[in-house]
C-alpha cells in the first residue's frame, strides 16, 4: 500500500516538473521572438547606416533576419544585454557609390551573416564576430 502511494506522488512530481520545464522553455521561446522582432528594425537601421558611412554608398538590403539563441532572453535579463549574442543574416545586399550614380554596384552579396553583441550594438559601437559572405561580386 505504501509503495503505491509513493508511486502516485512520484508521478505527480514528474508531471509537475515536466509542465514547469515545458512552460519555462515556451516562455523563453516567446521572449526570444519578442526581442528579435523588437530589435530587428533597429539592427537593420544600424547595419545599413554603418555600411553607408563606411563606403559612402547607397545600401539596399532585400531581407534581414534576426535570430537569438534560446538562452538569450534569460541572458539579456540577467546581464542587462551584456554578452547576449544575436545572429543577423540577410539576402541580396548591394552598395552603390554616391559619387557615381549611374554606375553598377560597388559590391553585391547574395547572402551574408554575422553575430553581434546586443549590448554593444545598443551603445553604437558594435562588436561583430563570425562574418560570413556568400555570392560576393
Amino acid at each position: 500500500m505504501a509503495g503505491g502511494l509513493f508511486r502516485v506522488q512520484a508521478q505527480k512530481w514528474i508531471i509537475g516538473l515536466s509542465v514547469g520545464i515545458g512552460s519555462t522553455l515556451l516562455v523563453l521561446f516567446v521572449l526570444g521572438l519578442y526581442f528579435a522582432s523588437r530589435f530587428e528594425p533597429f539592427l537593420r537601421e544600424q547595419t545599413v547606416s554603418y555600411l553607408q558611412q563606411k563606403f559612402n554608398a547607397d545600401v539596399e538590403v532585400a531581407a534581414l533576419k534576426i535570430r537569438m539563441p534560446l538562452g538569450s532572453p534569460l541572458e539579456i535579463l540577467a546581464r542587462k544585454g551584456k554578452g547576449a549574442m544575436v545572429r543577423i543574416s540577410g539576402e541580396r545586399i548591394s552598395l552603390k557609390l554616391r559619387s557615381l550614380p549611374g554606375s553598377p554596384p560597388l559590391m553585391a552579396m547574395r547572402k551574408f551573416s554575422f553575430e553581434v553583441d546586443l549590448n554593444s550594438a545598443l551603445e553604437k559601437k558594435a562588436l561583430v564576430r563570425k562574418v560570413r559572405l556568400r555570392g560576393w561580386s
